[in-house]
């Protein structure tokens, strides 16, 4: 982050001054607290971490995809999915196999264990978070999906200045748009 994502007290809409950003900061914070909490438990169980169940999940949905296109989906750095994707491969749950139209190009494809062991694993998520958003209306969840991407694209350093200005590739790929009335086109930056 830059210098200049740290705003002086002077510079801060005292719209979204002390109570708005506190109650923000308050439930990011919990939220973060819930997934650490499933993250040790998947480490424990079933040694595994989420990213690396994101990484497995994004392989078999998009089977074969480029360690490129993988680093583009689940939002991680090149390194990080490369490591990642390592030890998922000693671990023989998934491969990285030379296209057969171009032999530069590397796609990692699920192994048979990688397959069974998605079939075995938990969510990402909490079974209660599960739960909860099931029980919201698609169009609850879809208005969810985007105040998420909102926040995500605000937070994220490599997003610029207007954040996500609508959907994120998730949503784009599973057909989920922006609320009525908060399409991308009718966004406009602070």
């Amino acid at each position: 982050m830059k210098d200049n994502d740290y705003p002086s007290r002077s510079n801060t809409d005292p719209s979204l001054d002390t109570p708005t950003v506190v109650h923000l900061t308050k439930r990011l914070r919990k939220i973060a607290r819930g997934f650490d909490k499933h993250s040790r438990y998947l480490q424990e169980h079933h040694h595994i971490t989420v990213p690396q169940v994101i990484c497995l999940k994004e392989v078999a949905e998009q089977d074969p995809i480029t360690l490129s296109e993988l680093t583009r989906t689940v939002t991680l750095t090149n390194s990080t999915v490369t490591g990642i994707v390592d030890r998922l491969e000693k671990q023989d749950l998934l491969q990285r196999v030379r296209s057969s139209s171009d032999r530069r190009q590397i796609h990692l494809r699920l192994t048979d264990k990688g397959k069974a062991f998605l079939q075995e694993i938990p969510s990402p998520v909490p079974r209660r978070f599960i739960e909860g958003m099931e029980r919201y209306t698609p169009a609850e969840v879809e208005r969810i999906l985007w105040a998420v991407d909102q926040i995500a694209g605000l937070l994220d350093p490599d997003a610029g200045q207007e954040g996500y200005a609508g959907r994120g590739p998730r949503l784009a790929r599973k057909g989920f748009e922006a609320p009525p009335g908060q399409e991308p086109s009718d966004q406009t930056t602070p």
